[in-house]
């Protein structure tokens, strides 16, 4: 061995110590790749740390996608009208004391030889044709009644200890203890004994522990502003 480098010459032994350190170069290079590919294939890194991330991702995803408490479907809801026709009059009015002559003698209803103040008030289409009536509100049917005198009517019982009552109507599309929602269909309209000047309209009445409100005052607000 000795005889065989003493008979290179200073280029050759150059040329093999300039090989032999790319070699060892090249071979730690390779080694510590190797190192650094099993490392980032550990199964443990692999499993622990995503797991905890996807947790906190599905959390915060959850909270952006949930409703704010109280809002969604149990958001509380705003006074509707009870016909979904806009070529409508509202040929009786509430009786107040506030309001002005005109609207006065429209809350006034006469029943053989006596007179009544209006505690509703009474929507008829302009033509007189008949018309679904609506459910206001969310709510159960608390009674269903064939009166001679009133006509068919319908009260229903509200979030908030609210009750809508609709009278006058020709047939009613529900019965006691039925769950209905706002704009459900719940009659039709029709005509009635005790206020038999009147086309075919609906008898349309909103109260709580037995007060009464007018009616068109309170729609658009919400039911929770009944107090």
């Amino acid at each position: 061995m000795k005889k065989w480098f003493s008979n290179l010459s200073k280029d050759q032994l150059q040329r093999f110590l300039f090989l032999g350190v790319l070699v060892l170069v090249f071979s730690v290079f390779f080694i510590a790749l190797g190192m650094n590919s099993s490392q980032d294939k550990n199964p443990d890194d692999q499993t622990q740390e995503p797991d905890g991330n996807n947790g906190n991702n599905n959390g915060n995803n959850g909270n952006s996608q949930t409703p704010d408490n109280g809002e969604g479907e149990n958001k509380t809801q705003t006074f509707i009208l009870p016909t979904k026709s806009t070529d409508y009059a509202v040929v009786r009015k509430y009786y107040s004391t506030q309001a002005s002559k005109e609207d006065q003698e429209l809350s006034v209803i006469q029943y053989g030889k006596r007179y009544f103040v209006s505690t509703g008030v009474a929507l008829q289409n302009k033509d007189g044709s008949d018309f679904e009536v609506l459910a206001t509100l969310d709510g159960v049917v608390e009674s269903v009644e064939d009166s001679p005198i009133y006509g068919v009517i319908i009260v229903l019982k509200h979030e908030n200890d609210v009750f809508t009552e609709y009278s006058s109507l020709s047939k009613a599309s529900v019965g006691i203890g039925d769950s209905v929602k706002q704009g459900d269909v719940i009659g039709v309209s029709g005509t009635c004994e005790y206020d038999s000047e009147l086309l075919s309209h609906v008898y349309f009445k909103v109260s709580k522990n037995s007060q009464t409100y007018d009616p068109l005052n309170v729609i658009g607000l919400k039911v929770t502003d009944i107090k």
